[in-house]
């Protein structure tokens, strides 16, 4: 029986592949046409891959490499954004093996873990990936907000500026769990969106910033709109006060103002009464690409010792199948083969345990985990921090 034509994956050979994946980003994930041709072409080409079949253009991604926080260290990450599959051809593999051969990519270039944001679960589920985290968009009138402080300046940004405001994301990125450690291509999505006019502005204090503020303005009703936060990063309570009190300094125009964040937020113990609400709430999905350098990249509580012996099932890929023993001093972790396996787990349900989404006894009611009170208790302990979150969107 014919197998048909095989599958290749690779970059675009040619502008002509390239204007033909930007067509199936059209018509299949209903991308805006008139903004396709610069979203292409900001992209360094050598990110994308492409499955063709019999020469045609089949499907295509977008891979995003940066690094995740994880513990106050960044493991190599990839995005993968953009997956799409010719209609006709879908149901029949394409995008499965074209991630499938990404991610055995990835894992050469020793890039351990890869994240997404899913259209659908199923697909990426049988790859291995797992929900891990969450992006919350909070709304706020900007009527609630009760906020005057106005002794930090307020400027607006400026190019000289960019330095600092690096500083101020990676201070709070390195202390949180699921933020990105942005590369340049991960920047110009916030310096210069496509398709909006942003505005931003910068708050510091003795010519040292201490916030900053990137937003875009969309009409709610007649000459009314909505403050829509892209990125936001106060690192003091005063910057945090300034900040409120800038959005209140709109309300005379602005009915709201929204911004990302994760499930609890800074900004609520300074509002005098629960106003603000989930305005969206999207979950992105991990997947452990290469579980021991996953496991030896990320940071540990520096005042836990403790070794957690792992029996992992990967029924995609074998280096991660098999028993490991994490032994975790200091704050790093160090992965040998071997050990008793008291902790049973599959790749998908080591991806929520690992950003401390879930805890490994949570994990055991979805069949994901398996194990005795000992092994469930440090599997928790391990891997306890903040929640995880992210506010980039790929």
């Amino acid at each position: 029986m014919s197998r048909g034509p095989a599958l290749e994956v690779g970059p675009p050979k040619d502008d002509a592949e390239l204007k033909a994946y930007g067509d199936l980003l059209v018509q299949s994930l209903g991308f805006d046409s008139k903004l396709l041709e610069p979203w292409l072409a900001r992209q360094e080409r050598v990110s994308f891959r492409l499955a063709r079949l019999g020469g045609r253009v089949a499907g295509g991604l977008l891979i995003l490499r940066g690094g995740q926080w994880f513990g106050g260290r960044s493991v190599p990450f990839a995005g993968i954004a953009a997956v799409a599959t010719a209609p006709d051809l879908r149901g029949k593999g394409v995008a499965s093996r074209l991630l499938r051969t990404t991610l055995e990519e990835l894992r050469a270039g020793k890039v351990p873990l890869s994240g997404l944001y899913p259209s659908t679960h199923v697909v990426y589920r049988r790859l291995g990936y797992e929900v891990a985290g969450v992006r919350v968009t909070w709304k706020l009138p900007t009527s609630a907000i009760d906020a005057q402080e106005t002794g930090l300046a307020l400027r607006p940004f400026e190019a000289k500026d960019e330095e600092a405001i690096r500083d101020l994301y990676r201070e709070r990125a390195s202390r949180g769990a699921g933020q990105l450690d942005r590369t340049l291509p991960h920047w110009k999505r916030i310096l210069d969106p496509l398709g909006v006019t942003r505005y931003a502005y910068v708050i510091e204090r003795e010519g040292k910033a201490e916030a900053y503020v990137f937003f875009t303005q969309e009409p709610t009703r007649a000459n009314h709109y909505e403050l829509v936060v892209r990125d936001m990063v106060a690192a003091t309570p005063q910057a945090v006060r300034r900040l409120l009190a800038f959005f209140a300094g709109h309300r005379s125009m602005a009915d709201s103002v929204s911004w990302i964040g994760g499930p609890g937020d800074p900004f609520f113990a300074l509002l005098p009464n629960p106003s603000h609400r989930v305005d969206q709430l999207r979950h992105w999905m991990l997947r452990l690409v290469d579980v021991p350098a996953a496991l030896e990249g990320r940071g540990y509580a520096p005042d836990v010792s403790a070794s957690l012996a792992l029996h992992v099932r990967d029924e995609n890929f074998p280096w991660n199948e098999g028993k490991f023993t994490l032994r975790v001093e200091g704050g790093r972790g160090e992965v040998r083969p071997g050990g008793d396996g008291d902790l049973k787990v599959t790749v998908r349900g080591l991806a929520p345990l690992y950003t401390g989404h879930l805890t490994a006894e949570e994990l055991v009611a979805t069949g994901l985990v398996s194990g005795e009170g000992e092994a469930l208790a440090a599997a928790s302990r391990l891997f306890r921090g903040p929640a995880p979150w992210m506010s980039d969107a790929f």
